[in-house]
């Protein structure tokens, strides 16, 4: 009896692990497929990408397509222009975005009174409005202020797109680091800001490199306010310089696939370089405690 009860979860468990390999292989092949397909169009030429039905094999293999979307053609700037602009852009929108919601969020945290509080609400109403409802205002204020067509236009425009969720995220970050700590290097004679940058600031990296990411992310994949916002094709970033390569008439999917497989190399650089910052002060917060 005990034998077969035994089998009877062994069974089950291998059963699902089965499973789980099965719905993890599945996932890792939808995410990969793409990839894959826009690797194999990207040494296609331009007679043999727009064969129906498109296959897999390579008849032709060619490199005359990343030579064309890295040093530009007459219909298109280089590509490494549009991979410049958003990586200032991006950079910057993160810094500025993380360091304004960081004192911000520590502000709403350590101080709480009626009006922070009706602040905070007023933070979180920003957050619910959708992008559509406030681009013409902020295109308005960034045309006053004579930064139209202007990376720091756009760069100022994303900080702001970021900062009501960014606001929120640092406030439960620094509620959660107890206040115990800064108050006892107050005691030993620090300031409240000489507090927040050497106690406060190094608890919280965990939740900073998450804002510095989000904020990236979201600068780096904008399409609708950085249309609005930009004109002049040098200034393009990532998404606008995508969209050139479809016309009225035509898509080049061979280019729009070399640009968007260059476009990922950056990201998944920044991300690795954040995501090693995050696991180190999870290690080091697992070694302390």
């Amino acid at each position: 009896m005990s034998s077969n009860i035994q089998n009877y979860f062994i069974d089950s468990i291998t059963l699902r692990n089965v499973f789980f390999w099965i719905i993890l292989l599945i996932m890792i092949l939808t995410v990969l497929f793409p990839i894959i397909w826009l690797f194999i169009n990207s040494f296609k030429d331009n007679i043999e990408v727009y064969k129906i039905p498109p296959t897999w094999r390579i008849e032709n293999p060619t490199l005359d397509v990343y030579r064309n979307v890295i040093a530009g053609t007459e219909r298109t700037m280089p590509w490494y222009n549009f991979i410049v602009n958003s990586i200032v852009v991006g950079l910057f929108t993160s810094l500025i975005a993380t360091t304004i919601s960081a004192m911000a969020g520590y502000a709403f945290a350590r101080f709480p009174s009626r009006i922070m509080n009706t602040l905070l609400v007023i933070t979180l109403l920003a957050l619910m409005l959708p992008g559509p409802a406030i681009i013409i205002p902020l295109a308005g204020i960034i045309l006053k202020m004579g930064l139209y067509d202007t990376l720091l236009g756009l760069i100022f425009t994303h900080s702001a797109l970021v900062l009501p969720f960014l606001i929120w995220l640092s406030v439960g970050n620094f509620r959660a680091i107890p206040i115990e700590l800064e108050e006892a290097a107050m005691v030993d004679g620090c300031t409240r800001f000489s507090s927040f940058l050497r106690i406060a600031l190094p608890s919280a990296k965990i939740g900073l490199a998450t804002s510095a990411i989000f904020s990236f992310l979201i600068s780096w994949g904008d399409y609708p306010f950085a249309l609005i916002l930009l004109n002049d094709r040098e200034k393009f970033t990532v998404p606008l310089g995508l969209a050139t390569y479809i016309t009225e008439f035509n898509i080049w999917w061979n280019q729009l696939a070399v640009a968007t497989l260059i476009t990922l190399i950056p990201v998944l650089i920044f991300v690795g370089f954040a995501h090693q910052h995050v696991r180190s002060g999870i290690l080091a917060g697992a070694i302390k405690g």
